[in-house]
């Protein structure tokens, strides 16, 4: 069967599930009877990841060399999702930097001063997502406003009823028991609201505990205002979710209108005790 497999790769899932059962699970005697070739290797990653045994899927993946990944990246992408979907946030973006993908790396913003395009939701992982823009609200990068650099993040508001906005986030992979300072800037232009935007910090795990937050911009016009969010993450925490949020409304109904700058988002540790 494993020769059958090695000359019609399309068979290597129906050989990998009986050698599966055949050897108990046992993950070298399976790699040993369907073969070790990159692409039997791939295929049992995808297998596995099937399975939801992703710490032998990680295994099985990183096994392969940079070379071979490279062959193979469907089988890699696969895995770094379902890393990702299940919380193991730390291990989604090693594989995704094995990967060779640039610009996203551990206790960083990526793209913190957005001179790069931000991707359609869901397909740039920890980086920044725009998801569930409501109506009266938009999002766009802005090459004409910037703090610094070429560009910058505008929020515009065009809303006579109650909207509710937390549309824009990134996930930051992070160590736990840490403190950490994130720093950024933001300037408005006719802004009217008694609910405006503010930043928060969340645990990035499923329960997202609010682990820091940030004023609210002020109503009206101001130029380039700095912000500053310290904040410790918890002895469990493998990273957080940096998002923008609409504040709360007194009486539960408030507009809103005219635009928000966002720029220059920096993670750092901070100095001190994060006991």
């Amino acid at each position: 069967m494993r020769r059958a497999a090695e000359a019609d790769p399309a068979l290597l899932a129906q050989v990998f599930n009986l050698a599966w059962q055949v050897y108990d699970q046992n993950i070298q005697q399976v790699v040993g009877a369907i073969g070790s070739t990159p692409l039997a290797r791939a295929q049992l990653t995808l297998v596995l990841v099937g399975r939801k045994q992703l710490d032998d899927a990680l295994a099985v993946w990183s096994s392969l060399s940079v070379e071979e990944r490279h062959l193979h990246p469907a089988a890699g992408e696969i895995l770094i999702r379902a890393l990702y979907e299940q919380g193991q946030h730390k291990r989604a973006l090693q594989v995704l930097g094995q990967q060779g993908v640039t610009g996203v790396t551990a206790e960083k913003m990526a793209n913190g001063g957005f001179e790069s395009d931000i991707g359609p939701a869901g397909t740039q992982l920890f980086q920044w997502q725009v998801a569930g823009l409501p109506a009266g609200a938009g999002v766009a990068i802005d090459s004409r406003t910037a703090h610094a650099g070429q560009r910058s993040l505008r929020v515009s508001f065009n809303a006579p009823s109650q909207i509710d906005f937390n549309s824009l986030s990134q996930l930051v992979v992070v160590e736990p028991s840490t403190r950490y300072r994130l720093t950024f800037f933001a300037r408005s232009e006719e802004l009217k609201s008694a609910a405006t935007l503010y930043t928060a910090v969340l645990d990035g795990s499923a329960g997202g505990v609010a682990l820091g937050g940030s004023a609210p911009v002020a109503s009206g016009t101001r130029d380039w205002q700095p912000a500053t969010i310290e904040f410790t993450t918890g002895p469990r925490t493998q990273s957080v979710l940096v998002r923008l949020a609409r504040a709360g409304c007194a009486d539960g109904v408030c507009p809103i209108f005219g635009k928000i700058w966002y720029d220059d988002f920096d993670l750092q540790r901070a100095a001190g005790s994060a006991h």
